[in-house]
């Protein structure tokens, strides 16, 4: 018996859609120029990875970074980490969310594109 695909989109597919809304507003809305994904996951050469991990990659590291602080939120930037549906939190990003959380950077976990739209633009007071 065959099996069907999922039709659930993976952590890339959900992140790149949030990135095409990025890069069609930023020019409209300029605090979204610095928004960066953080080059943590994905798989490797060998090679590639040791020295990926040489030069600072840690693992745990949300995948989003955006550095505007909020004076109403009381926050020093916003940290996104994109799962599928299904997707669960390593240790180590359980470990990376608190301590952020308590560094006062705010640490939000979305599961659709639409959901990091709509925090980011509620964090940055995009209409």
């Amino acid at each position: 018996m065959k099996r069907l695909k999922s039709f659930a989109l993976s952590e890339d597919e959900i992140q790149i859609q949030y990135f095409n809304w990025v890069y069609a507003q930023e020019r409209v809305y300029p605090a979204l120029r610095w928004v960066h994904h953080i080059a943590n996951g994905g798989s490797r050469h060998m090679l590639e990875a040791v020295k990926l991990k040489r030069m600072g990659v840690r693992p745990g590291v949300a995948d989003v970074f955006i550095p505007n602080a909020h004076p109403f939120y009381d926050r020093k930037g916003l940290w996104i980490e994109f799962k599928s549906s299904v997707g669960k939190q390593s240790p180590q990003q359980k470990e990376f969310a608190l301590s952020m959380s308590l560094c006062g950077y705010r640490y939000e976990i979305c599961r659709t594109s639409q959901a990091a739209i709509e925090i980011t633009k509620n964090y940055l007071n995009i209409k």
